[in-house]
C-alpha cells in the first residue's frame, strides 16, 4: 500500500470520525479517485476493524462504533 492510499484511507476515516455525510459519488470527486478505488478503501478500513455501515435511505456510509486509527506521518 503507498503513501497515497495511506492518505486517502485516513481521510476517509476522519471524514467518518466527524460524522460528515460520506457518500461514494460525493467522496470519490472530493479525492479525485473513482468510486471503485472509494469502495475498495472503505473495505480496508473494515479489514482493519472498522465497523462501517451503509444507509440506503440518505445513501451514506458511517461508523457503528468508535473507532481509531493513530497517523503516523504529518
Amino acid at each position: 500500500m503507498n503513501l497515497l492510499t495511506l492518505r486517502r484511507i485516513y481521510t476517509i476515516h476522519r471524514l467518518l470520525v466527524l460524522r460528515t455525510k460520506v457518500n461514494p459519488k460525493k467522496l470519490s470527486l472530493r479525492l479525485n479517485v473513482s468510486r471503485a478505488t472509494v469502495f475498495r478503501d472503505l473495505e480496508i478500513l473494515r479489514d482493519i476493524g472498522a465497523t462501517i455501515s451503509y444507509c440506503y435511505f440518505t445513501k451514506i456510509y458511517f461508523y457503528n462504533a468508535d473507532f481509531k486509527i493513530i497517523c503516523l506521518w504529518s
